[in-house]
């Protein structure tokens, strides 16, 4: 499925979701039965969008903090300083939606309480855009937490600046007279009409709901166990200003006994691969 460019469409246009990776930093405790503290933090995290500028709000980053597995005893009064202050000319922080968390400034600390063989999870602040920002700048978020019985334990999480809103259509339409087992098609097509080049490619989310399967399975595309959600990446570097549209479309099928189906799909610009999504096609390569 090479990507073409289309004239662009008119109408209103839909943002999509913003993909990004988790990795753990599991530390562990100083001996067998001892009671340590794990972050299970991103590595990275897309803040928003540089076509956004001082528009943006995020409040989506959370902090999780866990006790090491196997250990017998609970850490308690668990709290965690977070300090912001690398993140500035990119970002700007204000007080999160939780209540636990409290601060100003740069600087946050969130009350975890006590925790025995689990985690919890908060949002220390939201993040805010800065107008002037370019895709891949980043800073970084540095984070420590202490327990009255245990030893701290610290993180860090590099925050980054993301590529363009890619717009697809608010409306797919509606298609009738599909008939169970037999292929339908739908050709995806997306708007950049920021300034910005979508300069690491692009990806393509796909979501069949209500007895629609996809079946339409390329190897640079991702599927879920059922092939009822896929990612999909392209090379492509979206220009600013422009319009697109894959040159082959999707196929899906509808199973027999169901009245009604939705698909759903949505672009981003800096690709990340969802978790679950865990068998590659073997159709021939979309480019």
């Amino acid at each position: 499925m090479p990507i073409r460019t289309a004239r662009p469409q008119k109408g209103r246009w839909w943002g999509a979701l913003v993909a990004l990776a988790l990795t753990a930093a599991a530390p562990a405790a100083d001996g067998p039965g001892e009671t340590g503290l794990r972050f299970e933090v991103p590595g990275t995290f897309v803040m928003y969008n540089a076509d956004e500028g001082a528009k943006a709000e995020n409040a989506a980053f959370v902090l999780p903090v866990a006790v090491v597995p196997g250990n017998t005893g609970p850490a308690r009064n668990i709290k965690v300083v977070v300090d912001a202050s690398g993140l500035a000319g990119v970002a700007r922080v204000s007080k999160g939606s939780g209540n636990n968390c409290t601060g100003g400034g740069w600087v946050w600390t969130c009350q975890y309480g006590t925790l025995d063989n689990d985690g919890e999870s908060m949002p220390p602040f939201t993040l805010h855009g800065v107008d002037g920002t370019q895709p891949g700048d980043s800073g970084t978020v540095t984070y420590t937490a202490s327990a009255d019985n245990t030893a701290s334990v610290t993180g860090t999480t590099r925050m980054i600046v993301g590529g363009p809103t890619l717009y697809g259509p608010e409306e797919l339409g509606k298609i009738t007279g599909v008939e169970p087992g037999k292929p339908v098609s739908l050709t995806p097509r997306f708007s950049n009409p920021s300034r910005f080049p979508a300069q690491r490619g692009i990806a393509l989310r796909i979501t069949a709901q209500g007895g629609l399967v996809l079946t339409a399975r390329h190897r640079n595309c991702s599927y879920n166990p059922t092939f009822t959600d896929a990612w999909c990446t392209f090379p492509a570097k979206a220009a600013p200003r422009t319009a697109y549209r894959t040159s082959s479309p999707l196929t899906f099928t509808a199973v027999p006994g169901e009245l009604t189906g939705t698909l759903e799909y949505s672009w981003s610009s800096g690709p990340r691969r969802p978790a679950g999504l865990t068998v590659r096609g073997t159709a021939p390569r979309s480019r």
